[in-house]
């Protein structure tokens, strides 16, 4: 818990993933990482979503409504018009801490309604999952982002050189190796 509390602090770091087999005890852990943050003021709303082995992003997209107390979203939207309306509630507040537990595989986001990284700095996300693939690496979107704006200005924005710099760089640790091997 510490580990995480100490996460959840750093500016750096917007994603944490939390994985063990079935009944370790991920869940109760980030409930009390939730209530400790909301106590400490590290954040300003907590939300907790179960996401399920089967999800529906719609039953998220709820889960999540009803902990901000949102009441905009109908059963007659379409996912992609609630994930809008709750995107937009979400980015309202300033520094929100959003869990996601039990996630069995990939998950987008954004068609979620989730804002994430240079869409919102202010939102940190904790999953849990039984599969150590499912949490991965942390990626460090801030850093991801800049050198993404950095190779769109080195390329004048032209799609040709960005897809030609993109396939460059693929794979590649150092995420400036496919400007410098066009230098070279």
């Amino acid at each position: 818990m510490t580990n995480v509390m100490e996460a959840l602090s750093d500016d750096n770091i917007n994603f944490i993933g939390i994985h063990g087999s079935g009944g370790v005890g991920k869940t109760t852990l980030v409930k009390e990482i939730g209530k400790q943050a909301k106590s400490d003021k590290v954040f300003d709303d907590v939300m907790m979503a179960i996401v399920s082995q089967n999800p529906n992003i719609k039953n998220i997209q709820g889960q999540i409504a009803s902990m901000l107390g949102f009441k905009g979203l109908t059963d007659q939207q379409s996912e992609i018009e609630r994930a809008s309306m709750l995107y937009a509630r979400l980015k309202d507040v300033k520094k929100i801490l959003v869990i996601l537990d039990d996630v069995w595989a990939k998950l987008n986001l954004v068609a979620m309604g989730i804002p994430f990284g240079n869409d919102h700095q202010g939102c940190k996300i904790i999953i849990t999952t039984w599969r150590e693939l499912n949490v991965g690496h942390v990626v460090d979107f801030n850093v991801l982002t800049v050198t993404a704006n950095e190779v769109c200005k080195e390329c004048g924005g032209l799609p040709i050189a960005l897809v030609t710099i993109g396939s460059a760089m693929k794979d590649k640790d150092d995420p400036l190796y496919g400007m410098r091997q066009l230098e070279n």
